[in-house]
C-alpha cells in the first residue's frame, strides 16, 4: 500500500503516548525515598509491622504496632485506599498520618525527599530499569511501524498494540497522580488515551488477532459489539483512576481488578482462538510463515503475563518501599512478556519473508552453514596437524603418549563429520530450500517409479 505520510492524528496520539511513558519513566527515576517502614493489613486495617532506625518514619515517632487510621487526609480500610495514598505522595510534601496506639490516637507528619540513588545499586531497581528501557524500545518499534506504513490498517492496529504494551504497568509508580495533575491540561487530557488503552490491551489484542494477517469477519459493525464487554468493565476503573488524580480525597470506587483480569484473559483466549482459524484458512506461504512467528512469541508473553499479574493482586503486604521487581522470578516473567511485541513487531515489518533484503540474508546464512559442515574436516585435521607441529621438538611417540586422549577424540570426530557430512548437506537444503527440496524429492520419486 502506498504510504503518503503520517496523518496529523497519528503523531498526535504517538506523542500521547512517548509523553504518558515520560510519565511512568520520570516518576520511577525521579523516586521518593522509602519512609522506612513496613505495613500490612490485617483483619482491622493496616498495621505497621516494622521501623528503621533512623529512618523518617522513625524520627516522626512511628512505632511497629501502631495501626494506621488515615494518611493524607483519607481513611485507610483496604488496600485501595492504601493505593491512592501512594499515587498521591509528593517530594518534600508532608505526609500527615493518624494512627492507633492502644486506645491513644496519635497524628504524625513525615516528610519525603527524593532517594538517593541506591535503589538502583539493588537486583529490584536495575530489573525495573531494564523492563523500563525495554518497553522504551517497544514504543520505538511501534512508531517505526506506523510511520513506516500510516496508511496500513493492520500495520495502524499492529503498532496501537505495540504502544499499548510499551505502557502497560502492573503496578503504577509512586507520585503518578501528583505528578500527572500537575501537568499542562492539554498533555493531562491526551494522556488518558493510553491509560486507557493499556487496560483495554486484551481488547487490542483480540482485535489485531482477528485481522492478521486477513480479517476473519469482513463486517465492521461486529467490532463495536466485540469492543462492548471490555468497555463496560473498564470504564469503573477509568472513571475512578480520574478521580485518584483529580480527587484524592474523596474517591470512593474500588472496581474489583479480578473483573478486568477476567474479561482480558477471556479476550486474550478468544484472540488465541481466532489467530488459530485464521492460520487454517490461509494458502499464502509467506502469510502462514508470518502467523508462525506471532504463535510462539504470543503464548510466552501472555502465558507471562497472566502469571505475573495473579501474583501481583495476591500480594498481601502494603508497604511503600515494596517493589514488584525485588524479585527475580517475576522480573524474569516480566522480561518473558517482551516476547510478544517482538514477535508483532517483526511479523508486521517483514510484510514479505521472501523480499530481496530476506533472501540475501537467507543466501549468507545458507553460505556460511554450507561452508561450516564442508570445512569441519579440514579444521579438525588443521588442529592435530598444528598441535603436532608446534610439538616438533619433541618426539612422535612422546607427544602422542601426553596426549592420547585429545588425539583419539579428534581422531573420532573426524570420521563421524565426515560420514554425517552428507546428511547434515541434506538437512540444511530441507530447512533452507524446503519447498524446491520437496519438489526434487518428489520428481526423483517420480522418475523412478517411471
Amino acid at each position: 500500500m502506498t504510504s503518503r505520510g503520517p496523518r496529523w492524528w497519528l503523531v498526535g496520539l504517538a506523542g500521547s503516548y512517548l509523553a504518558y511513558f515520560a510519565l511512568l519513566f520520570h516518576c520511577d527515576i525521579r523516586r521518593i525515598e522509602p519512609p522506612g517502614f513496613l505495613a500490612e493489613f490485617r483483619p482491622r486495617g493496616l498495621y505497621v509491622r516494622e521501623v528503621a532506625a533512623g529512618s523518617p518514619a522513625d524520627q516522626a515517632g512511628l512505632q511497629a504496632g501502631d495501626r494506621v487510621v488515615a494518611a493524607l487526609g483519607r481513611t485507610i480500610r483496604t488496600h485501595g485506599d492504601w493505593a491512592i495514598v501512594e499515587r498521591n505522595l509528593e517530594l518534600w510534601a508532608p505526609i500527615p498520618l493518624v494512627a492507633e496506639r492502644g486506645a491513644a490516637s496519635l497524628t504524625f507528619q513525615i516528610t519525603l525527599g527524593p532517594d538517593s540513588g541506591r535503589y538502583w545499586r539493588t537486583w529490584g531497581g536495575i530489573s525495573l530499569l531494564t523492563v523500563r528501557l525495554t518497553q522504551l524500545a517497544t514504543l520505538a518499534i511501534a512508531l517505526l511501524v506506523v510511520f513506516k506504513r500510516p496508511d496500513d490498517p493492520l500495520a495502524r492496529l499492529g503498532a496501537w498494540l505495540l504502544a499499548s504494551a510499551s505502557v502497560f504497568s502492573i503496578g503504577f509508580p509512586y507520585r503518578m497522580a501528583s505528578v500527572w495533575r500537575n501537568l499542562p491540561w492539554a498533555v493531562d487530557l491526551f494522556l488518558w488515551v493510553p491509560f486507557a488503552s493499556s487496560l483495554c490491551i486484551g481488547a487490542i489484542l483480540f482485535t489485531f488477532f482477528a485481522a492478521f494477517p486477513r480479517p476473519l469477519v469482513a463486517t465492521r459493525w461486529i467490532w463495536p459489539v466485540v469492543w462492548v464487554p471490555m468497555a463496560v468493565v473498564a470504564a469503573p476503573f477509568i472513571w475512578s483512576f480520574t478521580g485518584v488524580v483529580y480527587a484524592p480525597v474523596t474517591v470512593t470506587s474500588h472496581p474489583d481488578a479480578g473483573l478486568l483480569m477476567g474479561a482480558s484473559a477471556v479476550y486474550v483466549g478468544a484472540g488465541l482462538a481466532v489467530l488459530a482459524v485464521n492460520y487454517g484458512r490461509l494458502e499464502d506461504v509467506n502469510e502462514r510463515r508470518r502467523v508462525r512467528v506471532i504463535i510462539p512469541g504470543s503464548v510466552l508473553g501472555l502465558l507471562c503475563g497472566i502469571l505475573i499479574l495473579a501474583s501481583y493482586w495476591r500480594r498481601s503486604p502494603a508497604a511503600l518501599n515494596e517493589s514488584l521487581f525485588a524479585s527475580p522470578t517475576l522480573t524474569a516473567g516480566t522480561l518473558g512478556m517482551l516476547a510478544l511485541p517482538v514477535s508483532l513487531a517483526y511479523a508486521i515489518l517483514r510484510r514479505r519473508l521472501f523480499d530481496l533484503s530476506g533472501l540475501l540474508r537467507q543466501g549468507v546464512r545458507y553460505a556460511l552453514a554450507r561452508r561450516l559442515i564442508l570445512s569441519m574436516v579440514p579444521v579438525l585435521v588443521a588442529i592435530l596437524l598444528a598441535d603436532l607441529a608446534w610439538q616438533r621438538d619433541r618426539s612422535l611417540l612422546d607427544v602422542v603418549s601426553a596426549r592420547r586422549t585429545i588425539y583419539v577424540a579428534l581422531i573420532a570426530l573426524v570420521f563421524y563429520a565426515h560420514s554425517r557430512r552428507e546428511r547434515w548437506l541434506a538437512a540444511l537444503d530441507r530447512q533452507f530450500f524446503r519447498d524446491r527440496y520437496d519438489g526434487q524429492q518428489l520428481l526423483r520419486r517420480v522418475t523412478a517409479d517411471v
